[in-house]
């Protein structure tokens, strides 16, 4: 639609393109690269792996500062969800000894500092970019994250735990349509109510993300059959 041309669309691929939540395709990929070397230094020692890379994310994000990286560059870039990785990691070696006299702590503090930086101006010497997506903020995430794994037991007869498991099957390609959709078509209705906009929205990119997964798996075993 923009004149687009091969070699436009080859250096998009490792821009991020175009579009809300562009930058995740290049970040995914960084962090799928890194998650091993994060998992095997939480294997060796759980509490001192975290503490360490909980310093180390900060000081690469404040040289990322220092070097005055471009916001351009830094948005595309795992940086700053290197310590999200970290404690998804340790969530997932740690699931049954949690220890809530320092999580809640640290969550509570997590939610001051997120409500500092984007709501009241406050300036950290990380903060240049993506206000309250930095170190800080992931202990109040990772809180919400088992709060979220504790209060709903999954049951495969149960409806709902069926359709949170298509979507999370579909997580990619509803995130695909979310793209499309967001720069596209929200903004004709963009007038409307907010519970309103946003009960359409997710109805739109959920449903269709759905119906793009299947009509991909519906495809694909095609393919395989006629080659067999």
């Amino acid at each position: 639609m923009d004149g687009l041309d091969f070699k436009t669309l080859l250096i998009s691929l490792f821009a991020g393109g175009w579009g809300p939540g562009s930058y995740f395709i290049p970040v995914i990929i960084q962090a799928t690269l890194i998650l091993p070397l994060i998992y095997m230094v939480l294997k060796k020692n759980l509490t001192a792996g975290v503490i360490a890379l909980f310093f180390i994310s900060i000081l690469v994000d404040a040289i990322c500062m220092m070097m005055d990286v471009p916001g351009s560059v830094y948005r595309i870039i795992v940086v700053r969800y290197i310590f999200a990785l970290v404690l998804g990691v340790w969530l997932a070696l740690n699931t049954k000894n949690i220890n809530y006299k320092w999580l809640i702590p640290l969550a509570i503090l997590s939610a001051v500092y997120i409500a500092g930086v984007y709501y009241q101006g406050w300036e950290f010497f990380i903060e240049r970019y993506w206000q309250s997506q930095h170190v800080p903020s992931y202990f109040w995430t990772l809180l919400l994250v088992i709060i979220g794994l504790r209060a709903y037991q999954f049951k495969a007869a149960n409806p709902l735990s069926r359709l949170l498991v298509k979507m999370g099957q579909a997580s990619y390609h509803i995130f695909l349509v979310q793209m499309f959709y967001f720069w596209v078509i929200a903004d004709s209705i963009s007038d409307f109510p907010l519970m309103i906009y946003s009960v359409i929205s997710l109805a739109v990119c959920i449903v269709f993300g759905i119906l793009f997964f299947n009509a991909e798996n519906g495809l694909r075993n095609r393919i395989k059959l006629q080659r067999q």
